[in-house]
């Protein structure tokens, strides 16, 4: 099987894509927009379009064209709706074409206008299938009548459980320190809900003036130095550690250091990065939007809150702070639950499964 993914080069989904295709035995072509900084496998064949985002989600159909007529795949899939599926659709005239939703594409783009919405249910209703990464995902399709006469396929983002996984020579550190380390890795945007975390985290330290707590959040965005600010305002910037970014191959070192990860986004499509710590055995405490209710199970792999409930947030960050076999307990839990429904290599048979389907069609 020949497949092209037309994608972000740049970005990590779509080298872990590549990658876990390619060593499926499956022929991968990447052609992209943005520049290579991620670290293809030596099989997988990276294209670079000659025009750059966003004009070139226009300007490059001839160009992708003329490589898709070369290379000659047996389907082109398109990753994220608004950009790289408007070029898959305007250009792709030889193989079946599959457009992968990542999530704001479906969740935001639609609903700034009317206009937006239409412009996405021509994209979508031009495609010969649907990827989407959750079942919330597909039912935020629906709610919004788009491409609803085009088939819809489950293929959820996979963890490398072999890279995310309990690593017991940090662990065993963790066990010798009397301090409770919570701790977060996602981009610093008002999405996400850090500054929830922040004042619940605040209001955890009053409540419990007996405890140790420290607080690490990692990650890059536009809020980074208004979060900074809050840390100080709230007084609790001497226990609040900024990381900054951290390399994906280099979360899973991040994540043995903690002892509860957190997420508290106001929107998500699918939580990647929950599975991710759970995968390293970490208890999780999440908001109850959508798309991490789908992949955490309350009081088995984690805990679940209200979203933007800071006082809900709190209680369960105390729940959890005060008991250690509990964390042990939903850490072992969500490891298993990983291991079972999302493993990477589980999520790679999906999706050949799909490609396969959609090429029988």
């Amino acid at each position: 099987m020949k497949i092209v993914l037309l994608s972000a080069a740049n970005n990590v989904h779509t080298v872990k894509w590549a990658n876990g295709l390619a060593r499926s035995g499956v022929h991968v072509h990447v052609i992209s927009l943005h520049a290579v900084t991620q670290d293809f496998d030596p099989s997988v064949t990276v294209h670079q379009l000659p025009f750059k985002a966003p004009l070139g989600y226009l300007l490059n159909v001839l160009a992708l064209r003329k490589l898709l007529k070369e290379i000659g795949p047996d389907l082109l899939n398109a990753h994220y709706a608004t950009g790289y599926g408007l070029l898959s659709v305007l250009a792709c005239q030889y193989c079946p074409n599959v457009i992968s939703l990542w999530g704001s594409d479906v969740y935001l783009f639609p609903k700034k206008s009317g206009v937006h919405s239409w412009v996405l249910n021509q994209i979508l209703s031009r495609a010969n299938a649907i990827f989407s990464t959750s079942y919330c995902m597909q039912n935020e399709l629906n709610e919004q009548r788009l491409a609803k006469d085009v088939p819809v396929y489950i293929t959820p983002f996979g963890v490398n459980t072999d890279l995310f996984k309990p690593l017991p020579d940090i662990r065993r550190e963790n066990g010798q320190r009397s301090k409770v380390v919570i701790g977060t890795v996602k981009s610093l945007k008002h999405i996400y809900g850090i500054d929830v975390l922040l004042h619940a985290f605040e209001r955890l330290v009053k409540q419990t003036p007996e405890c140790d707590f420290e607080l690490q959040i990692y990650g890059e965005g536009v809020e980074a130095d208004s979060l900074t600010e809050l840390a100080a305002q709230l007084g609790i910037n001497n226990q609040v550690v900024f990381g900054g970014f951290v390399p994906n191959t280099e979360v899973p070192q991040i994540l043995n250091q903690l002892d509860l990860y957190v997420a508290l986004s106001r929107s998500e499509s699918f939580g990647v990065a929950v599975l991710e710590a759970s995968s390293c055995e970490l208890p999780v405490l999440v908001s109850n939007a959508d798309g991490l209710c789908e992949v955490v199970s309350n009081r088995s792999t984690g805990l679940i809150v209200p979203i933007d409930d800071v006082t809900s947030t709190t209680a369960a960050l105390k729940e959890l702070a005060m008991d250690p076999s509990k964390r042990r307990l939903y850490g072992l839990k969500g490891r298993k639950n990983v291991v079972e429904k999302y493993s990477e290599t589980a999520c790679i048979e999906t999706m050949i499964a799909a490609y396969k389907q959609v090429i029988e069609r």
